[in-house]
């Protein structure tokens, strides 16, 4: 279902790799592709908030999104700069907290179950689109 949603799609190489840890940039492009599935709307940048994200990153407008709709609000790192921490993993509780932002920002009624919004664990690639795919069926989307 997250396939046919274009929630999550697979790599240049042809691979998909579900059991993998998703990261931090994958994610805010599985958010950003949940928005246009609920609402049509496409993702515009943003302020360029994180310095460690490039205008030409793949992911980088999607991040600038994320950030101007309150879905992350990034990390510090030790230099003092706010970080997007592109390649670092996603743990559970990270996940479900962007995945309620995103619900709320949508006036969709959605809460992560325990299991995850508890967990800080890495999620996989193929957890991760299950979790947004959840939060469109608690909406009524599929």
């Amino acid at each position: 279902m997250a396939v046919s949603a274009k929630i999550i799609n697979g790599f240049p190489d042809g691979t998909f790799k579900p059991a993998a840890s998703v990261t931090r940039a994958e994610f805010v492009t599985m958010l950003s592709r949940a928005q246009l599935y609920m609402n049509g709307a496409t993702v515009i940048n943003g302020d360029p908030l994180f310095k460690d994200v490039n205008a030409d990153d793949w992911y980088a407008k999607q991040a600038y999104w994320a950030a101007d709709a309150g879905l992350l609000k990034g990390r510090i790192n030790q230099a003092g700069d706010i970080v997007l921490d592109p390649n670092a993993t996603l743990p559970g509780n990270e996940l479900a907290l962007f995945i309620e932002r995103l619900a709320t920002n949508l006036g969709v009624k959605y809460t992560a179950p325990d299991s995850l919004a508890k967990s800080t664990a890495a999620v996989t690639r193929l957890k991760a689109a299950e979790s947004v795919v959840d939060m469109l069926k608690q909406a009524g989307y599929f």
